[in-house]
């Protein structure tokens, strides 16, 4: 008995009764359903960033530039993420934030600190090294797995809406770190004696 014969005399033995039917067209449709919903799931992953729960803390307090003019960084920053909505922005405090990212509620945490834009409009002095403007996106991969990715994502809208607001000539000095929540948590755990060391990237090139 040839191998194509013994095959279809198996299907036709399997396919004899309602019952064996049933589930052979159900152990066929399982994995065609789960491939569909996989797909579906992962077709285009940034067309729908706007839904992504980041939480969004701006510290900053407004300094003055050495020619007089006014800088409001953290503002003019914050504005335009809202404006861009690449994301799901909340604009909250660092108690909720923290609260919010370790029960999975926000994704991300973007902080932008008191002084942030005193750092930016400080005049370089030539025995002490440039100040820079730091931001900080933490995640938590405990929480979502995706996080890290998301994180470099919000690293280029950052930049890209640094270049866009109205203190943009400011951003060239911006730094933005990255740190995951759970090496915080450990920081934090070790005592002040112990620091966190975060990859940064310049917010311009």
């Amino acid at each position: 008995m040839s191998v194509f014969r013994l095959a279809r005399f198996e299907l036709r033995r399997m396919t004899r009764g309602r019952l064996p039917r049933a589930a052979l067209a159900v152990l066929t449709v399982i994995p065609l359903l789960y491939g569909a919903l996989y797909l579906y799931a992962f077709w285009d992953p940034y067309a729908n960033m706007n839904r992504i729960p980041v939480a969004l803390v701006n510290a900053d307090r407004p300094a003055t530039a050495s020619d007089g003019t006014a800088v409001h960084a953290g503002q003019d920053l914050t504005d335009e993420l809202l404006d861009r909505k690449v994301f799901g922005w909340t604009v909250t405090d660092g108690e909720d934030a923290t609260a919010g990212l370790r029960s999975g509620r926000y994704h991300l945490v973007f902080s932008i600190p008191a002084d942030f834009s005193a750092s930016l409009a400080a005049s370089p002095q030539p025995d002490q090294p440039a100040r820079r403007g730091e931001l900080k996106v933490v995640n938590d991969d405990a929480t979502n797995y995706l996080s890290g990715l998301l994180a470099r994502s919000a690293f280029s809208e950052i930049r890209a809406a640094a270049a866009q607001s109205a203190a943009s000539s400011y951003f060239a000095k911006m730094l933005v770190g990255f740190t995951d929540a759970k090496a915080e948590t450990g920081r934090a755990a070790d005592g002040p004696g112990s620091p966190l060391t975060l990859p940064r990237e310049s917010g311009s090139r």
